[in-house]
């Protein structure tokens, strides 16, 4: 028997933008550059055994800047897994190198174009084997539920809280090294069997509380179920930002795999 993910994501351009800066990579999927959402809640299923990679990308910048670096991004994000290589490459070593070229691409764009304000966040899970490898960089989010403990894997890279506001990010892709040093939060992760996983914007967080999202998680059983609950809790709580949520359980170990891992 074959072990699968369960995966949902949706993509939102909230109440209050009039552009979807936010962008994802999901089973091979992510949005143009130029986009209002998912349209809905899309699901699916992928087998362990092929590598799942999840990732939300959140764009900043004027005018159509912040669509082009979440764009860019998440294509160089699935370049990268296409690529018959990065399978074969140490982790998480080589998640540095993955930011490393979606940082290039960012970068390249706004120095071509010769914009002086471009970058987006990023947050990512890689299943491999019997680990999960987790970076991000910014603000955007990775949580994790096992049984009853849920917590934030990923890092906030704020500088501070303003009044009123946020602090600017610390690290972000898009950053022009090596005036300023490329350095993602990276995590290893041994999954045990019906854990659940949240990738999001921070039009998610800035929306619904931790408790929230907890309550959310553990009462919705399907990520399709979760993933609606939470753009639908965004949007009620005001939807001021873009909203972008993958939700993805890991399987429940069929007795073929665990007589396998033991031997």
């Amino acid at each position: 028997m074959t072990d699968m993910i369960r995966f949902a994501y949706a993509s939102h351009i909230g109440k209050k933008r009039i552009n979807n800066e936010d962008n994802l990579w999901c089973d091979g999927f992510c949005l143009p550059a130029e986009n209002t959402g998912t349209g809905g809640v899309r699901s699916g299923d992928i087998a362990l055994s092929d590598f799942p990679v999840f990732a939300v990308m959140d764009g900043m910048g004027g005018e159509s800047c912040g669509e082009q670096a979440s764009y860019l991004s998440a294509s160089e994000f699935g370049r990268f897994f296409r690529e018959e290589e990065a399978l074969k490459k140490e982790y998480p070593q080589a998640l540095s190198e993955l930011c490393r070229r979606m940082n290039q691409q960012v970068v390249h764009y706004a120095v071509e174009n010769h914009v002086r304000t471009m970058g987006s966040t990023t947050v990512f899970l890689v299943f491999a084997g019997n680990r999960a490898y987790a970076g991000n960089l910014g603000d955007s989010r990775l949580y994790h539920l096992s049984e009853d403990d849920f917590r934030q894997i990923s890092t906030d890279h704020v500088y501070s809280r303003e009044i009123g506001g946020k602090g600017p990010l610390l690290q972000y892709l898009g950053m022009m090294e090596p005036d300023e040093e490329l350095d993602p939060s990276l995590v290893t992760l041994t999954p045990r069997s019906l854990d659940t996983f949240l990738l999001c914007s921070d039009g998610v967080t800035d929306m619904v509380s931790d408790e929230e999202l907890l309550d959310i998680l553990l009462s919705c059983p399907e990520p399709e179920e979760a993933v609606e609950k939470i753009l639908d809790s965004a949007l009620t709580a005001g939807g001021r930002d873009n909203i972008t949520a993958i939700v993805c359980r890991y399987p429940q170990k069929s007795l073929f795999s665990r007589l396998r891992f033991w031997r």
